[in-house]
């Protein structure tokens, strides 16, 4: 998480071919998550996002239950809707970077 970032983190889970994480986002602001390398998949637990990968041209809203993921290099940007915390599941199999 780059610094400056206000965005907790936990592992949730650890086995030999990937992690899972929660990632914690205030209720305000826009946000970058940056996949390195492997899978990349990400569940929405709470709050709202708007939700949008560069080569997209357009944004969706992602609500609880809400799904997406990408494989390889990948850059997904959000920005955060409403007043709830929002929660983020991922699991990963590279390394990614919140900014």
């Amino acid at each position: 998480i780059a610094e400056g970032v206000d965005c907790g983190s936990s592992i949730l889970r650890e086995e030999e071919d990937h992690r899972g994480y929660l990632l914690r986002m205030p209720s305000k602001g826009d946000f970058e998550v940056r996949a390195e390398s492997g899978k990349w998949r990400a569940v929405v637990i709470g709050g709202n996002f708007a939700y949008r990968m560069p080569e997209d041209a357009y944004t969706k809203s992602l609500t609880a239950g809400g799904y997406f993921g990408s494989e390889g290099k990948s850059r997904h940007e959000f920005k955060r809707v409403g007043e709830e915390v929002g929660l983020l599941y991922i699991r990963a199999n590279g390394p990614f970077y919140v900014h």
